[in-house]
């Protein structure tokens, strides 16, 4: 039966081709696959057409599979369970798995999550690994986009649309003063805040924190005398 068209063989139809093959029965495969009869008599000649070849003729106690179909029968298992494997995302089981991990964060951050973190994972990941960076060559949402960055934590980043979010803890800001500083003997007051220069730090080593943009919206500004990267 040569191929009576150029139509695109349909992967969709190979489960069925499976079903007809092991039912030899087109009402049966029909009932295996919850489907009516007619729909699955279509499905067939389908096939026929895509593999060029009558796959299942009638004989003296039923439908008989043709040499085609045979060797089709052998291999559907694999080709099926390959095809499956594609479609499907894999699986993740942390006691087997051995990948490493990309984690952007300040060193604050690091300190606060991390010994819990690797205990945890001693005990239910033992190959995982992780990379802990301070902040990557490339902007932190395109490299989290493009993969190369696999979780950001305590980092603002601009244009995350896309991005899942999720608040892991709240902490508090606090004030530090070098010890016996003049202003650390009574309680701090916005003017004394903003008259004094401030270390700022920022995890990309550049432009406004979030201190900047709320005193921004009370039409204030603070001197930053020091940036810096790490806690």
């Amino acid at each position: 039966m040569p191929r009576m068209n150029n139509e695109p063989p349909d992967l969709a139809l190979l489960p069925w081709l499976r079903l007809l093959l092991e039912e030899r029965n087109v009402t049966r495969a029909a009932e295996r696959a919850g489907t009516s009869q007619p729909s699955m008599s279509r499905a067939l000649a389908r096939l026929r057409r895509m593999f060029g070849d009558a796959l299942l003729v009638r004989g003296p106690s039923g439908l008989v599979p043709t040499a085609r179909a045979e060797a089709l029968a052998s291999a559907l298992p694999s080709v099926l369970g390959e095809v499956e494997r594609l479609v499907r995302p894999p699986l993740f089981d942390p006691a087997t798995a051995a990948e490493r991990f990309v984690i952007v964060t300040a060193d604050y951050v690091s300190f606060a999550f991390l010994p819990a973190l690797l205990r945890r994972l001693r005990r239910e990941a033992p190959s995982i690994e992780l990379d802990i960076r301070n902040a990557p060559d490339m902007e932190i949402a395109d490299a989290l986009a493009k993969g190369a960055v696999d979780l950001a934590i305590g980092v603002d980043i601009a244009g995350s649309r896309g991005l899942y979010r999720q608040r892991l803890f709240d902490d508090d800001f606090a004030c530090l003063l070098r010890r016996g500083h003049p202003r650390a003997k009574r309680p701090l007051s916005l003017a004394d805040y903003l008259a004094l220069p401030h270390a700022m730090v920022t995890l990309t080593g550049r432009g406004a924190g979030r201190v900047d943009a709320a005193l921004e919206r009370m039409g204030r500004a603070r001197t930053v005398a020091l940036r810096v990267q790490p806690f």
